[in-house]
């Protein structure tokens, strides 16, 4: 007779919240996570007099997940976290447990991957801050080929900027950037940031600023941030005066060709109309994608 002797092995799950204090603590590679979601990110924003609010699930010492977000105060003691671009994962619901034992009034949150679902808390969709669709370039492809797959009007007015003489050059010029902003958000008709915004904004280490030039005069600049593999085109400015020469074109075409310099797989057009899969009377369509004509990013989608 042969005695079996059987040993079981448990793993006693222990999750905690901890908040995260030092940058070395912080997984800065976390997979496919924003630029918002960055520790650099927050840094700008804490320059701006931000309160940011860094959290990890951790289980044994392993961070299985973590989160970043910005405090915002209502007056007379209220206070919510704005979450941005945030990756849900399957434990998120220990994040909302351990927020709603801070006195925050209520979270904000804009996933990046998939919905929030939780019974334990009350949820209503609202608008959000940042854009919901945005619009990806895998540049891998040689410069002629991405050329080729563009629309034939693009590549047009493209070539057309060399050849009415636009010069980009990349260049952190606050100044520049910032009257060309103004001149922007006057004829848009919109509120923006202000200068104290740009200014700690250039200071970042992964932060890049392309200038348009005509006989040394500047048309047009964008601001474009650089995270894991993929190149954002965060801001952009410019003036209507030569807008012949089409320098805008040859920005964004100069921001391409620096992703692919700098070695990223991604440009990330970054914010466009929600696009729609049926055309109607009140949509625009080009290149395939169809939006709402009404959209507030209806123009911008259309240029991008």
């Amino acid at each position: 007779m042969i005695a079996n002797n059987y040993f079981f092995t448990y793993h006693l799950v222990y999750m905690e919240i901890k908040q995260v204090t030092s940058r070395d603590n912080w997984k800065e590679s976390s997979a496919n996570s924003s630029f918002l979601q960055k520790w650099s990110w927050g840094e700008f924003k804490q320059d701006l007099g931000k309160e940011v609010l860094r959290l990890q699930l951790i289980d044994q010492e392993e961070v299985l997940s973590q989160i970043q977000g910005v405090v915002h105060q209502l007056g007379l003691g209220v206070k919510y976290v704005y979450l941005p671009r945030v990756n849900i994962s399957d434990n998120f619901d220990k994040y909302l447990d351990y927020l709603s034992e801070q006195n925050f009034a209520f979270l904000r949150v804009e996933p990046q991957n998939k919905r929030v679902v939780t019974d334990n808390f009350q949820q209503k969709e609202i608008d959000n801050r940042q854009p919901r669709t945005t619009l990806i370039l895998d540049v891998t492809p040689a410069k002629d080929d991405l050329l080729d797959d563009m629309h034939s009007k693009t590549r047009y007015n493209i070539r057309l900027s060399y050849r009415k003489d636009i010069e980009t050059r990349q260049k952190q010029d606050l100044n520049i950037f910032y009257n060309l902003y103004e001149e922007t958000t006057k004829r848009a008709d919109f509120t923006g940031h202000p200068k104290e915004y740009f200014k700690k904004m250039l200071e970042l280490d992964n932060v890049y600023q392309l200038i348009s030039y005509y006989e040394d005069k500047p048309l047009s600049s964008i601001i474009l941030i650089a995270t894991d593999n993929t190149l954002t085109y965060l801001h952009g400015a410019s003036t209507r005066e030569h807008s012949e020469r089409m320098a805008t074109y040859q920005s964004q075409w100069e921001g391409i060709q620096l992703a692919k310099k700098l070695g990223c797989d991604f440009y990330d057009f970054w914010g466009i109309a929600p696009i729609v899969d049926e055309e109607t009377e009140n949509t625009d369509k080009s290149f395939g994608y169809i939006w709402p004509q009404n959209h507030e990013l209806s123009g911008v989608t259309r240029f991008k």
